[in-house]
């Protein structure tokens, strides 16, 4: 996959922002270090000559010299290619240093605070699919009036209690107990097993993310798995180790499975290492640069107002200027808006367009592996049957061509994952009309997860299904794919466990790219006007 092509000057001219002298002059010291030994080397051979032709009555060195003068030479070259290259590393560290210890890894906290969000967007892209195969209309409408109706229920009965109790169990300063009935009813799961309604959802999830349990005690309580979720809200923006996606990507058992099952090879990894390698390197710049900007400011502004109490939080949380203990000291929050413009804007370009072009090149890789992953195994994926109405008449398009138009990919990219879906999809057609036709195949029409386990058999080639079908042997032999798909719809929920997984872990890099852009954003490029 590739973009549209970004103009080399502006990837030059953003290499040159977040690298830094320290980079240039570390770079010298390094160059100066190896070419030390060559260096010494060849001065050893002049004084060498010299000293041979003091012996013939010319002009030449004493033997001390010979052996001083290519020592100093070549150590001095050494020792100053050593202090370029670790002393301004050094200090720099240093920064970084301050910032880690300073709370950025708790930046973490931000993540989750978006928390509510990200399980809107879980629901639509992912797991709302999963209630449409299991539960009825009918039934998904009865759990949501349930909720909605131990809501109303819950929020009537918190009124008749006396203000003043209100207000110390946290209730909104207008007395509304709104958010107290949140509380209350995320303190359990919708219901054991798999919700059948966004409320559901979003009540299990929340009682799931607010308790402590191990996974595989949390997945039997609220029916899916959320440990890729969790182990993404552990990560914190702009720190230098938020490389959870990347990590999920390459250690997931379960991603790793899904591998396997599509025969991934040495070329599969080789042609990825590009984009790992590249996105590891803008990601250890940015952070990196973003790090040692912060830890600065951090020291600068506890330094100025004699106080400990100015944190990374302080300055890359957005509203955090107009915290309460901000505003008692004088200018406080001025100079907090001062900082974090300078920083983000070091760091990511002088324009939102630039800061968006500079975290693509960070984020946009996983999203690549991610994509390529999900196109190779979920057939849904390309025939657009994902895409549709979200709550609150959102629509939400949910297939690979949109995902790629919305970052920018070159139009023939974009053709030729088009006429890939569009072949998959004709081929995957001419198969299920072809099960149609067998009695026997009959029930697996009768069941969601079956069908679609069957669908991805056939995607993926699973014991040479899709490949004997196109060569029309499947239709010579019908026994043999009746055998095929019955073991596919036996082992339905081992293919559903993975497309679970795989999807979400697609969702998060979306949701990591739109949290950085947000961030960014806020930070810098459209912020909220300071109020003193």
């Amino acid at each position: 996959m590739k973009q549209r092509k970004t103009a080399i000057t502006s990837c030059i001219r953003d290499f040159f922002r977040l690298a830094g002298a320290q980079d240039i002059l570390a770079g010298t010291g390094r160059m100066m270090m190896r070419k030390s030994l060559r260096t010494t080397l060849w001065t050893a051979g002049i004084t060498s000559s010299g000293y041979l032709s003091s012996h013939l009555g010319l002009p030449g060195f004493t033997g001390l010299q010979a052996i001083l003068i290519p020592l100093i030479i070549g150590g001095g070259m050494l020792g100053m290619g050593a202090g370029l290259t670790y002393v301004p590393r050094t200090l720099s560290r240093r920064l970084v240093t301050i910032a880690e210890a300073n709370d950025l890894n708790l930046m973490e906290d931000y993540r989750k605070s978006l928390v509510s969000e990200h399980l809107d967007v879980f629901w639509d892209r992912v797991f709302r699919h999963e209630s449409a195969l299991r539960f009825s209309d009918r039934e998904r409408a009865a759990e949501q009036d349930q909720i909605m109706a131990d809501r109303r229920m819950l929020l009537d009965h918190l009124k008749t209690l006396p203000p003043e109790l209100l207000a110390r169990l946290g209730a909104a300063p207008d007395g509304d107990p709104v958010d107290l009935v949140q509380v209350l009813m995320a303190e359990h799961p919708a219901i054991t097993g798999v919700e059948k309604s966004r409320e559901g959802f979003v009540l299990s999830c929340l009682y799931a993310m607010r308790h402590s349990f191990a996974q595989a005690t949390e997945a039997e309580a609220v029916g899916y798995r959320l440990a890729l979720y969790e182990d993404y809200c552990d990560g914190a923006c702009f720190d230098p180790g938020d490389t959870k996606l990347l990590q999920q990507y390459e250690g997931s058992t379960t991603l790793n499975d899904i591998k396997a099952q599509l025969r991934f090879g040495h070329f599969d990894r080789l042609r990825e290492l590009p984009a790992v390698l590249a996105g590891r390197f803008w990601q250890f710049l940015i952070s990196r640069k973003i790090a040692g900007l912060t830890g600065r400011a951090v020291k600068t502004l506890n330094d100025a107002y004699h106080t400990d109490r100015f944190n990374c939080q302080s300055l890359l949380w957005p509203g955090e200027e107009n915290a309460r203990w901000l505003q008692a000291l004088p200018q406080a929050g001025q100079e907090v808006l001062r900082w974090r413009h300078f920083i983000v804007k070091s760091a990511l370009g002088p324009s939102y367009d630039t800061a968006q072009a500079v975290l693509d090149r960070m984020l946009l890789p996983c999203f690549e592996l991610a994509t390529r992953l999900r196109v190779r195994y979920d057939p849904e994926y390309g025939d657009h049957s994902l895409d549709g109405l979200a709550a609150a008449d959102r629509t939400v398009m949910n297939n690979a061509v949109d995902d790629l138009t919305e970052f920018g990919y070159h139009p023939k990219t974009l053709a030729a994952v088009r006429r890939s879906t569009e072949k998959n999809r004709g081929q995957l057609a001419d198969f299920l009309n072809h099960l149609r036709q067998l009695p026997e195949a009959g029930r697996i029409f009768q069941d969601g997860l079956a069908l679609r386990a069957v669908k991805i058999a056939f995607h993926i080639n699973a014991d040479g299904l899709r490949k004997d079908f196109l060569n029309r042997r499947a239709v010579l032999s019908r026994e043999a794919t009746l055998r095929r798909i019955e073991k596919a719809a036996a082992e339905k929920h081992i293919y559903t466990g993975r497309l679970i997984c795989l999807r979400l872990h697609h969702t998060l890099t979306l949701t990591q790219i739109q949290d950085y852009r947000r961030l960014a954003r806020a930070l810098a490029y459209d912020p909220q006007p300071y109020r003193p």
